[in-house]
């Protein structure tokens, strides 16, 4: 399991202005388009898979 989470996730940090942060929100969506933003993340391919997941482990069905 740690390969694979050395493989497939990774933790950014940006060290920014806030204000710069706030103008520049939506474009740096756009631009590297996170997974796991399902939010404010309009292009994310697997929201409709995590959003099904989810409600799977919150009903307890998890497969």
């Amino acid at each position: 399991m740690d390969s694979w989470i050395e493989s497939n996730l990774s933790a950014t940090f940006i060290l920014e202005d806030y204000d710069y942060l706030k103008l520049n929100f939506d474009k740096l969506m756009q631009e590297y388009s996170p997974v796991l933003n399902l939010d404010k993340n309009p292009g994310n391919l697997f929201r409709g898979i995590i959003e099904e997941k989810i409600r799977e482990y919150e009903s307890g069905k998890e497969s």
